[in-house]
């Protein structure tokens, strides 16, 4: 995945069927992202450049009530859409995204 500067901090995705992953954002640890882990800290992903992704090991929190660890995001062929910005969680997110069609 290539990003140009600047760009949001956050990096979230949604599968095939509609489910919503978060793959960095903040407050890992924190209550409400119970055992959900951030691939990298957002600071450091706001500054890169390149993300090279190997979808066989690509975990992430899953947005959706009780599944509350991470979970291999690409499982099933389709269009994911990738979304990468600031604000994501809010009403009025600022983002890009990019589709990727994975066909194992």
């Amino acid at each position: 995945m290539n990003m140009s500067l600047p760009h949001g901090p956050t990096f979230h995705a949604r599968s095939p069927d509609g489910t919503s992953y978060i793959v960095v954002f903040h407050g890992e640890g924190s209550p409400d992202r119970t055992r959900r882990r951030s691939l990298m800290p957002p600071d450091s992903f706001s500054r890169v450049t390149e993300l090279r992704l190997d979808p066989s090991v690509l975990t992430a929190g899953v947005g959706v009530f009780g599944r509350d660890t991470n979970e291999l995001l690409f499982r099933t062929p389709g269009v994911y859409r990738l979304l990468v910005g600031a604000d994501m969680e809010t009403d009025g997110p600022s983002y890009a995204e990019c589709l990727v069609r994975y066909a194992p």
